[in-house]
């Protein structure tokens, strides 16, 4: 009877007859899964007319109860197409926010893109999931049935800025200005995403074009107009582009402050959120990782990239995933480990997200011309510099790029004249850009092609100025990868300050001097000790790394993906090729040889 139907229900609990609880406090059930499949077996065979009214009843139970997602999945189940588009219209912003994309994806893919047009703000929500998750065809091909059917001025100002979007990221920069100014002309000044969008849009497509005032200034504007709690996605993405644009510009301080606050945020709020919030910290986690790692806090520093990235992961946003993955490499780059960057740029390369991005196409080049000659791979390193450009002022960055590439080719090669001229050009073009972070770069290589070819004083003036640069927030790894050229011109630059007083000499503190000559140091002993390949498999070093961060077997087994078996073997393996008693004697001697930071 009903008078006793809880006590019933309780019963059937406790014996263990086909009922699960949803809640600690007992309200709601569910049949145990095997049971509800043979009820719906049954149901199938005896009632097989019923179905569609059934599930109709059970969609308007579920909508009556505010569970939108359950009432999708039965209006569909009962063939009921328009009833479901309202549904999934209703549903798909608490999707969103709670970063179920890949939940959103199945939905979608149960209707045509005829249907989906019918709602504009469903088509529009959708192609921000499409576009988002890498499939840039489904994207373009729904953004623009939408736009051929809609006359609305404000509806077209939305749609202009989703295909503004998408000429940016695939490298149309001519287009994108078109349909930007047609998106602002329109666009509602309310803060909105949209408005957002329209900022971020325009500032892409003037850092495409290396404009990085105009670029800095639209970020901002974009992030300003996202912080709003209900925003902070849109506002992570625009602080990260900023940040980028800081470092660029040779703010290192504002970059990395940039990163922190975020991340600081992130943190504060987080544990409230869930993992749905959680994972927007991906890039933040990554970008405050290899600030740590440039300036020599590699452990700490690799550890946040790590988080980043195993957070990235967790969902399937394909920009969280590619940027972090991206940010990732570059921190094992920045850590010396050259061939684990290169297997991370390998995994980059394979998602198609990033091979549709322009953007992170050309950061991905970067990075690479960077790692590839330290790794012996000058063929593939000219194969970037070889790539097909298109020589416009549309494509400034990407120029500058790929003749830094080039620079560092020559200067491998031994063409040294050659890399002058390039790098020559290369500086004036990022000085008239005022691009003070990638200058530093530049002026690094200078220094090295010069000291090739023993014009030393030249060398020394070009190291010091990016070394002035540096030297406020205490940079040091971008020095040490680029060989001993540097180290000895540090050392002449040491030996100059102690025995005269200039005005290009005495802003340098002998204490960043010192600091830098003590990590060249500090590398030459952990590469002299770091064992070969066949000592110490790439696999063991990661079991390795994980038992350093006090790791159990079975917590090593969780992260790795492997059986506790296998992590017993790796662990036995290294414990016998490093001559160590126990796991704890394993990491002491590891650090001590320098084959994981100390």
């Amino acid at each position: 009877s009903i008078e006793n139907s809880q006590e019933l229900i309780e019963d059937l609990e406790r014996n263990n007859m086909f009922i699960i609880p949803l809640d600690n406090e007992r309200n709601w059930y569910r049949y145990h899964h095997l049971f509800a499949s043979l009820l719906q077996q049954r149901l199938a065979l005896k009632f097989k007319n019923k179905l569609p009214e059934l599930h109709n009843s059970a969609s308007q139970w579920y909508e009556s109860y505010d569970q939108l997602v359950f009432a999708l999945e039965h209006s569909l189940a009962a063939g009921n197409k328009e009833k479901s588009i309202d549904h999934f219209a209703n549903v798909i912003n608490h999707l969103w926010e709670t970063s179920q994309y890949l939940t959103i994806l199945q939905f979608g893919g149960m209707f045509t893109h005829e249907e989906i047009v019918q709602n504009v703000g469903l088509c529009l929500n959708y192609f921000w999931i499409l576009f988002q998750s890498g499939d840039m065809d489904q994207a373009e091909s729904l953004i623009y049935k939408l736009k051929n059917r809609s006359t609305d001025k404000a509806v077209l100002a939305m749609v202009h800025i989703c295909i503004n979007t998408l000429k940016i990221t695939t490298g149309d920069i001519e287009s994108s200005y078109t349909y930007s100014e047609l998106a602002i002309q329109n666009i509602n000044e309310d803060v909105d995403y949209w408005t957002i969008f329209a900022y971020l849009s325009l500032a892409e497509a003037h850092l495409l074009k290396f404009e990085l005032e105009e670029s800095f200034e639209y970020f901002s504007k974009a992030a300003r107009s996202a912080s709003k709690p209900q925003f902070i996605y849109f506002e992570m993405i625009n602080r990260t582009r900023t940040s980028f644009v800081l470092w660029t510009k040779g703010d290192f301080p504002g970059a990395y402050k940039e990163g922190k606050d975020m991340l600081d945020r992130f943190n504060a709020a987080g544990a409230d959120k869930g993992v749905g919030f959680d994972v927007l910290a991906s890039i933040v986690y990554c970008l405050v990782g290899n600030f740590l790692i440039h300036t020599n806090q590699i452990e700490e520093g690799l550890q946040k990239s790590l988080r980043g990235y195993e957070l990235s992961k967790k969902t399937t946003n394909a920009l969280l995933i590619s940027t972090s993955t991206a940010l990732l490499a570059e921190g094992y780059y920045l850590a010396g480990d050259y061939n684990k960057a290169i297997s991370i740029l390998e995994e980059l390369d394979a998602i198609p997200y990033k091979r549709a991005t322009i953007f992170l196409c050309i950061l991905s080049d970067l990075l690479k011309s960077k790692v590839y000659p330290l790794s012996n791979k000058l063929d593939q390193l000219k194969q970037l510099y070889e790539s097909d450009i298109k020589a416009d002022e549309n494509h400034a960055f990407e120029i500058i790029v790929y003749s830094i590439a080039k620079a560092r080719h020559q200067i491998a090669e031994g063409k040294i004249q050659e890399a002058i001229a390039l790098l020559q050009n290369i500086a004036e073009k990022l000085e008239l850009a005022k691009a003070y972070g990638l200058l530093t770069e530049v002026n690094i290589l200078q220094a090295r092609a010069h000291s090739a070819i023993l014009e030393q004083q030249q060398a020394m003036d070009y190291l010091l100025q990016a070394m002035l640069r540096t030297q406020s927030v205490g940079l040091i790894r971008m020095y040490i990868n680029e060989c001993e050229e540097i180290e000895d011109l540090v050392k002449e630059i040491k030996t100059l300050k102690r025995k005269q007083t200039n005005k290009s000499l005495d802003p340098l503190e002998l204490l960043y001097i010192n600091t830098i000559l003590q990590a060249f140091e500090k590398e030459k002993s952990r590469q002299k000790f770091v064992p070969d390949e066949d000592e110490l498999s790439s696999r063991e070093l990661d079991t390795l790394n994980l038992l350093v961060l006090g790791l159990s077997n079975q917590e090593i087994a969780a992260k790795l993906f492997i059986s506790n078996n296998t992590v017993k073997t790796h662990v036995r393996n290294i414990l016998f090729k490093l001559e160590a008693n126990n796991r704890n004697d394993a990491v002491l001697k590891a650090k001590e040889k320098g084959i994981v930071p100390a």
